[in-house]
This record gives C-alpha cells, structure tokens and sequence, in this order.
C-alpha cells in the first residue's frame, strides 16, 4: 500500500468533509447522506459547544452553517427551523443515498468556489 497517511485536524469541519469524502466507510455507517447528515449533527453540536468559530475553519473558509441555507435556497435562518439538507439531495437523487452522498459534495465544491473568503 503506496497511500500516504495523512493526519487530520478533528475539529476543522471541511478536513474532516474531505476525509470523509475519500473514505467514507472509515467515519460513517455507510456511504449515505443520510449518514453524512448524522454525523454532521453531532460534530456541529459538540464543534460549537467546544470549540470557538475560528477554530472551526482554516483561513478563507466559508461559514458551513451558510452552506446548509445556500443549498436549500433559503436565507440563513436558524437551523432548528428550515428543511434538513439531506431530505432535498435525496429527492434531487430519487432516494438514491449514494447519489445524494455524491452530489453533497459536489455541491459543497461549489459552494466554497463560490463563498471562498479572501
């Protein structure tokens, strides 16, 4: 096995996306959105529970929280109030777990082209 080990900062949120990206099955259940929406529950409770706002984000990083409106097309609104994320990419993807897992990401690259600080 020639892969480098990379050592990843646990509490930078698009890191770990990234990792989780690559290899889904090391964080996750399964490679589902509906997975990717779990753990990305509990990082965000325990993230700003413990850790400041900058502590979350490399420099010129976007605000993840905006992410969660910008893909529902909604204001930023607080997150107890609006549709889960997820529910919308499995409807785009006709209920295909692994397809809205996919698209998740695809639209958080864009999401970052479009919101990147600096």
């Amino acid at each position: 096995m020639s892969e480098k080990i990379q050592i990843v900062n646990g509490y930078k949120i698009y890191e770990n996306l990234e990792h989780i990206r690559m290899r889904p099955l090391v964080v996750l259940t399964s490679k589902s959105i509906t997975a990717l929406e779990n753990y990305l529950w509990g990082y965000w409770i325990y993230a700003n529970k413990n850790y400041n706002g900058d502590q979350l984000y490399n420099e010129g990083e976007p605000d993840f929280n905006e992410f969660k409106w910008w893909i529902n097309g909604q204001p930023n609104i607080p997150l107890s109030t609006g549709p889960r994320f997820y529910k919308l990419l499995l409807e785009e993807c006709e209920n295909d777990e692994e397809k809205a897992f996919d698209l998740f990401f695809s639209k958080l690259d864009e999401f970052k082209r479009l919101k990147k600080k600096g």
